[in-house]
């Protein structure tokens, strides 16, 4: 019997993250940290990310170069090492809390949504520091993000 969660992720919130991945090889990190994750889920434009950063008049681009920034501080692994990307423990608990907050809301889905929310719960400093740098507020931010999702829960239900 496994012990993985079978959860439905979207193909949007799969692409991210592949793309953490990619990212994280490319930038030669052994391991994906929520700070990849966060990276994918800002640099993806078809989520409601673009809208929450208008609030706080910052751009996507803006977003972009302020967490490329900060992905710098996380340490390169020797050119001469081969490497085997792997999850850190962080990022799983990550993708696991976005499986838990989908089920709370009833979504029969995980999206990049579940996923963003679940790297502002999880207190990375490299998100937390990238989130002062564009002078937003992380508890703020994570509640405009939960009332999204809350919304779009409700409006699936009245939907049905």
């Amino acid at each position: 019997m496994s012990t993985e969660p079978q959860a439905n992720f979207t193909p949007r919130c799969q692409a991210v993250i592949n793309e953490s991945k990619k990212l994280c090889s490319k930038l030669r990190h052994d391991s994906v940290e929520p700070i990849h994750l966060f990276s994918c889920v800002i640099s993806n434009q078809f989520s409601v990310i673009p809208d929450l950063l208008a609030t706080y008049s910052i751009t996507i681009d803006e977003a972009i170069t302020c967490v490329s920034a900060n992905l710098t501080k996380v340490k390169p692994i020797d050119r001469n090492s081969t490497f085997n990307i792997h999850f850190s423990k962080d990022c799983k608990e990550v993708i696991f809390a976005a499986i838990e907050i989908s089920e709370q809301l009833m979504h029969p889905y995980v999206g990049i949504e579940h996923l963003l929310v679940a790297i502002l719960e999880q207190k990375d400093s490299l998100v937390s520091s990238t989130l002062e740098s564009l002078s937003i507020d992380s508890k703020e931010f994570h509640t405009l993000l939960h009332n999204q999702l809350f919304l779009a829960h409700v409006d699936d239900y009245e939907n049905r």
